[in-house]
């Protein structure tokens, strides 16, 4: 599992900006919490090359923690014709 981060950015930057894009409000202090119970606390303005890659995937496990707000949606919904993923 590739993490994907964005590279000019720090670890909380990441999270931050994470937040943004799945329509939640920004809150680094939570950011920085979540962060923390990670394991990855101290790397919060580390940037994504300066991390394991480890680490790299605690910072992106993020979102699987804190879901967005009810409403906002991920990814468009899957048609109910279109056939699932297979796995």
């Amino acid at each position: 599992q590739v993490p994907h981060l964005l590279a000019p950015f720090s670890g909380l930057e990441n999270v931050t900006a994470a937040q943004y894009l799945a329509g939640m409000p920004e809150d680094a202090a939570r950011a920085r919490r979540l962060l923390e119970m990670l394991g990855v606390g101290h790397r919060a303005s580390a940037r994504a090359h300066q991390m394991s890659r480890g680490e790299q995937q605690r910072v992106t496990y993020f979102l699987r923690l804190e879901p967005p707000e009810p409403g906002v949606m991920k990814r468009p919904p899957r048609p109910a014709h279109a056939p699932r993923a297979s796995t």
